[in-house]
């Protein structure tokens, strides 16, 4: 891949970033409710989630949903559904006080709050459709088909998850 190529990429990548989406607005809720040592746990989730969706685009399936209006409402569908049960439970949670040091030194609850919070992050990014369709809109731009095209596409990913 051409360096220059690789710079334009960053600073697509790095423009988006600028428009937070599902994933960032529950990392900033979670870190809010829970205190950063805990919301890291939600922001490995979506960045798990955003790699994910990255290896699925480079396999083709971002082509798939872009072709099948089927495919892509009912993923959409699916992925619209869970996000409003989101919202209504965080609207029907009660109002919890900030995290203190004090909670976060709880090993035991500590590692499953994680494991939850981690949870929510990944299903959050994960289910977002419009994800899979920008990541394959984006890479074929980048992409050098005279050189080996998996390389490319695990630089770029790699790229793409440490900008979000």
């Amino acid at each position: 891949m051409d360096f220059a190529v690789w710079l334009t990429y960053l600073g697509v990548i790095t423009a988006l970033i600028l428009f937070p989406g599902p994933v960032a607005l529950l990392c900033m809720n979670h870190g809010l409710r829970h205190g950063r040592r805990h919301a890291l746990a939600t922001v490995v989730g979506g960045a798990l989630a955003s790699l994910a969706l990255m290896a699925l685009s480079s396999l083709g399936l971002g082509a798939i949903l872009a072709t099948s209006e089927t495919a892509f409402v009912v993923l959409k569908a699916v992925g619209a559904v869970y996000l409003v049960y989101l919202g209504i439970q965080a609207w029907r949670a009660p109002a919890e006080p900030m995290a203190s040091p004090e909670a976060n030194m709880d090993v035991t609850n500590g590692i499953r709050s994680r494991r939850r919070l981690f949870s929510k992050g990944f299903t959050v990014g994960i289910s977002n459709p419009k994800d899979l369709l920008f990541f394959g809109a984006l890479f074929p731009n980048f992409i050098d088909l005279g050189q080996p095209q998996w390389s490319q596409f695990v630089i770029l990913a790699l790229r793409g998850s440490r900008s979000i």
